[in-house]
């Protein structure tokens, strides 16, 4: 499977690296040139130092191939909008935001995003931990 990670930061690496190794063929975009050169060196991934333009990235990695768009940078916005163009005119099969912050993740998934949001996932953990304890 092709995957397209967008970000650049350790969840982009840690799912880059694992993927990779599953046998997928893994593309990462980012901003960050110093990680993306490491995780170049790190990982049998291709890497690409954004642009700016999403529109040109995403033409420069082929996006038209992809499989599976991971929208992981640190940007809620930026994942949102990557997810989207993606999604909507570029229409990759499977398409999964990361969002940090719970509010704007009901409002992009309104939108037809589907969307992973850690800070929800740990909180629910924690608390079913707490209730688990006693």
């Amino acid at each position: 499977m092709k995957v397209l990670v967008v970000g650049s930061q350790r969840v982009a690496s840690i799912l880059a690296t694992s993927l990779a190794e599953d046998g997928h063929e893994v593309t990462v975009l980012g901003t960050d040139g110093e990680r993306l050169e490491e995780m170049s060196d790190e990982q049998p991934v291709e890497v690409l130092l954004s642009s700016g333009s999403l529109m040109e990235d995403f033409r420069d990695v082929d996006i038209d191939s992809v499989d599976v768009c991971l929208a992981v940078s640190s940007d809620d916005n930026w994942n949102a909008m990557a997810a989207q163009v993606a999604s909507s005119i570029f229409q990759v099969p499977k398409v999964i935001c990361l969002v940090e912050e719970p509010e704007k993740e009901g409002f992009y998934r309104r939108l037809g995003i589907r969307t992973i949001c850690p800070t929800t996932i740990l909180a629910d953990i924690i608390r079913t931990a707490m209730v688990d304890a006693g």
